[in-house]
């Protein structure tokens, strides 16, 4: 969708920030799985259940990188309009 607002005159801005929010899901992915890779088991007075998480580098390095991308297209259009 980013895309396609990108190819529009009048959206180039909105594209721009949409790309950054996409970049939203996985920074929590990342926070979430911020331990280590593995069953990860937490016990309480009745229960213990147990999770699997997975490592949260893949996921921080994607939004960091759809972050940064929409960054560099923001300052390429704000160059590209004289500002």
């Amino acid at each position: 969708m980013a895309a396609v607002l990108l190819l529009r005159k009048g959206h180039r801005t909105t594209a721009v920030g949409a790309l950054a929010g996409s970049a939203l899901p996985f920074f929590s992915l990342a926070c979430s799985n911020r331990g280590r890779p593995g069953t990860l088991c937490r016990a309480t007075a009745t229960e213990t259940t147990c999770t699997d998480e997975s490592a949260p580098l893949p996921f921080l390095l994607t939004g960091l990188l759809l972050f940064a991308a929409s960054v560099l297209v923001l300052h390429l259009l704000a160059r590209r309009r004289g500002n």
